[in-house]
């Protein structure tokens, strides 16, 4: 695209990791790429920010991008986020005029202030780490002891880890997502497909819901035996928000 379509790019813009880690050299190429065709390479960190440690998913692999964005964990649920970037490339921002609704609003910035010193003094995200690699472990296992391995797996990183659920041929099953679901709101855990660890998430919190998952695994690996195991389903599916066409 890039070279089909010369000097019309400004930036390439992606996550620079979601729920599997990009093979080796892969962000180096990209941003070799970028400033090839003098574009610039940006890291949307909403969700890697401050979750993979203070430096995000950019310390992580090493490849430092032009301009960054943060959010959502940068206040500790307060409203606010962040552009980041090299000098050079931020100097623009003081020829330009740029305006928000909640420009004096301070609380949000004293919550983030917070937050940062809560992050670099204490071991909240080693406890995070920690906590999110017994639940991903845990749920594997157990997952394994119902034969459910090939089709039921949490992959991605300890803090920030997904739920995949397969049909026998490696398709989504959506199925067997609804049917987990179901199970686990019964039980008193209500999830989406992610694990999103917090420091305030405990020991008890992780044992409990692997209790709870412990329960839903082996009622649906019975369920899945059967030709239709749809028929267990209380309810109207859920179906995929967004869609590619």
């Amino acid at each position: 695209l890039l070279l089909a379509h010369p000097n019309e790019f400004a930036a390439v813009i992606l996550e620079p990791v979601t729920f599997e880690d990009p093979k080796p050299g892969f962000l180096e190429c990209v941003k070799e790429l970028a400033h090839k065709h003098g574009a610039l390479l940006i890291f949307d960190e909403i969700c890697t920010g401050f979750r993979f440690g203070l430096g995000g998913a950019q310390k992580l692999f090493g490849v430092i991008p032009d301009l960054a964005c943060f959010g959502k964990a940068m206040g500790n649920g307060f409203p606010i986020a962040c552009v980041v970037g090299r000098a050079d490339v931020m100097q623009v921002f003081t020829e330009i005029f740029f305006s928000f609704t909640f420009a004096g609003e301070v609380a949000s910035m004293a919550a983030a202030l917070k937050v940062l010193e809560i992050l670099e003094s204490t071991d909240a995200l080693a406890r995070m780490d920690a906590n999110g690699r017994t639940l991903q472990d845990g749920v594997n296992v157990l997952a394994g002891e119902a034969d459910l391995g090939r089709r039921l797996r949490c992959v991605g990183r300890p803090n920030w880890s997904v739920l995949r659920f397969m049909e026998n041929d490696g398709s989504d099953s959506s199925v067997m997502k609804n049917l987990f679901q179901q199970e686990c709101l019964k039980r008193g855990i209500l999830i989406q497909v992610t694990h999103n660890i917090s420091a305030a998430h405990g020991n008890l919190d992780i044992q409990q819901t692997l209790e709870a998952y412990a329960e839903t695994i082996k009622t649906i690996a019975g369920w899945m035996e059967e030709k239709n195991p749809a028929q267990f389903l209380e309810g109207t599916p859920s179906e995929p928000v967004f869609r590619v066409r």
